[in-house]
């Protein structure tokens, strides 16, 4: 009986030891698993980081383009009888020899808050109202036309935008209402 627990106790110990190396290496296996996860955790928050300043900037570089694509489709254009546009410094007169083969122009350093702001894309049809009207920017003339009612021209219908709009985002309509109003060609 007592070689019999005997050999059972070294038989107990053998599963101990045997136990205890398989402790020692799932809490090895336990360790270098729990390092891992530290490592992706972080790689993970990087990640978001990095990707939180991606979509930062994509969103930066699309606010741009639709800043961009707003102005590049942003006209301006005004209305009014010579005296009243060039009391406001938007034309003048130059050259010329006593009033003969004066030219009309826009003048320098033009200021967008006297002009209406349009979207080329959006607007096709320019309101004139007035018994006879002159454009003295050079919009490309087969790229218009007048629209007249009651003997009047009542808007200018732009037909091809791109074309109208190509050579300036500026559009000057010179009206006269009156035999009195004077005209940009006028002296």
């Amino acid at each position: 009986t007592v070689k019999d627990l005997q050999a059972r106790v070294t038989e107990y110990k053998a599963n101990v030891e045997v136990l205890v190396a398989e402790k020692v290496a799932l809490q090895k296996n336990l360790d270098e698993t729990t390092l891992a996860k530290k490592n992706l955790e972080g790689e993970v928050v990087s990640l978001g980081t990095e990707i939180a300043q991606k979509s930062n900037v994509i969103e930066e570089q699309s606010a741009q383009l639709v800043e961009k694509e707003r102005k590049l489709n942003t006209a301006y254009y005004t209305v009014g009888t010579y005296k009243s546009l060039h009391d406001q410094d938007i034309v003048v007169k130059e050259g010329g020899f006593l009033g003969i083969n004066r030219e009309k122009n826009l003048s320098n350093g033009l200021d967008n808050e006297k002009f209406e702001e349009i979207d080329i894309r959006k607007i096709t049809e320019i309101p004139v109202d007035a018994r006879r009207c002159e454009i003295i920017t050079n919009q490309d003339p087969s790229a218009y036309s007048l629209v007249y009612e009651n003997d009047k021209v009542s808007k200018i219908k732009i037909s091809d935008p791109d074309k109208f709009w190509g050579k300036s985002k500026y559009l000057v309509v010179v009206v006269r209402e009156s035999n009195f109003d004077e005209t940009a060609n006028s002296w």
